[in-house]
């Protein structure tokens, strides 16, 4: 039998009253003012990159050579891979579930150190896991558990799996504040959208929900500093038609009509991509972190 506490001689109460319960302190507002932003401040952050491609394309092998990369890869992507510094992939293991994900990028900040990336490989099949739990998780609004995420009825599902994502994007703003850099990759996707000026075209985008109540592209690409496509590069052949030219592939880091991409600051001002045939090419980073790393 466990003994109560005493305090001063008195029995600590069994049952206290909720928080919900208690006196609320009321609202006092901040006196607010203008000052200079402090760079020193903003630059004790983690940068946050948000990359896409085909399969295959090399996302997982560029996102290697960042600084102190390590991969959150339930996918187990890179079974197959050889590191292009010739040594091994850091991984963090035994992420079965989206819980085990969240909690492997909760303690995360335990295991890592500042300057380090957290690649995140791939959000697609993140999304996925992220839906599982959902249902197995969150009763549908009559009761009961929906068999799949179409199942809960008027979109309710994907808006379920659109709001697990903001917390888990939550886990990783925790690493970013503790100096750890985040990137995230994702398979890339093609959809027929119609625009005034050009007429109907082909657009990419990262493969993810993009419904009206879970608008999980947008989600990523407003999280996102940096928003980048790899894909091949091109060159203009025959009458107009497009080709693609040896080996090589270009980071595209400016957006243009047909596709997603974003970069803040002034890294990128001169130029829209970064092109790279060799598979150890770590120019993209070296220009994003000052050449101030070692490999």
């Amino acid at each position: 039998m466990t003994m109560p506490k005493f305090n001063g001689g008195k029995v600590k109460p069994a049952f206290q009253k909720p928080a919900s319960a208690a006196k609320k302190t009321p609202h006092r507002a901040k006196n607010f003012c203008i000052s200079d932003m402090k760079k020193s401040a903003v630059s004790k952050l983690g940068k946050k990159f948000f990359i896409y491609a085909n399969t295959g394309m090399g996302k997982s092998t560029l996102a290697a050579m960042a600084p102190g990369a390590t991969f959150f890869c339930p996918d187990k992507g890179l079974d197959d891979l050889d590191h292009p510094f010739g040594g091994v992939f850091k991984v963090v293991d035994g992420i079965d579930t989206f819980s085990d994900l969240r909690d492997a990028v909760q303690q995360a900040g335990d295991f890592m150190k500042p300057g380090d990336t957290a690649v995140v490989d791939t959000i697609t099949y993140v999304q996925g896991m992220c839906g599982d739990w959902c249902v197995e998780n969150i009763k549908k609004e009559k009761g009961g558990y929906a068999k799949s995420i179409s199942t809960y009825g008027y979109g309710k599902g994907y808006e379920h799996v659109y709001n697990q994502l903001r917390l888990f994007q939550g886990d990783l703003d925790g690493l970013l504040e503790k100096g750890i850099n985040v990137i995230i990759l994702g398979q890339l996707a093609k959809t027929i959208e119609t625009d005034t000026t050009h007429g109907e075209f082909w657009r990419s985008h990262p493969d993810l929900y993009n419904k009206g109540n879970s608008p999980c592209i947008a989600l990523w690409v407003a999280w996102a500093s940096y928003v980048f496509k790899i894909d091949w590069a091109m060159v203009e052949i025959d009458e107009g038609k497009i080709g693609v030219a040896s080996n090589e592939r270009t980071v595209f880091v400016k957006p243009e009509f047909s596709f997603e991409a974003k970069s803040r600051g002034s890294k990128f001002r001169d130029y829209p991509s970064v092109t790279f045939n060799e598979e150890n090419d770590d120019s993209l980073w070296r220009i994003l972190f000052n050449d101030t790393r070692s490999n």
